[in-house]
């Protein structure tokens, strides 16, 4: 716990951008990228207090970081049904990932 009450004290916002530095993998999860969704749940555990994507969006914004929502795209190829049927699959499991109460992936 950073011992810090305020999300967007001095010292949170250091060491958000710390985080936001290296890849999710590096603290267990399985994506390449963060997003502001998984960046809030990793903050959650880290400081003890609740932190919503809102004041995470906030914060990553104020530090001048530019968030994008990533897009699956798909090329038209020799393999493009096995290549669909693997990212139909992740749309599928990608929810379930994204829960709240699902452990730390």
């Amino acid at each position: 716990m950073l011992g810090e009450y305020q999300i967007s004290s001095d010292k949170n916002k250091k060491t958000i951008k710390e985080i936001i530095s290296k890849s999710p993998r590096t603290f267990g999860y399985l994506k390449n990228t963060w997003s502001i969704r998984l960046l809030a749940t990793y903050l959650t555990t880290i400081l003890g207090m609740n932190v919503s994507p809102m004041q995470t969006w906030r914060i990553v914004h104020d530090l001048g970081i530019v968030s994008k929502r990533p897009k699956l795209v798909l090329e038209h190829a020799e393999d493009y049904a096995k290549k669909k049927k693997i990212v139909d699959n992740y749309k599928k499991i990608s929810a379930a990932l994204l829960k709240k109460d699902s452990p730390g992936i």
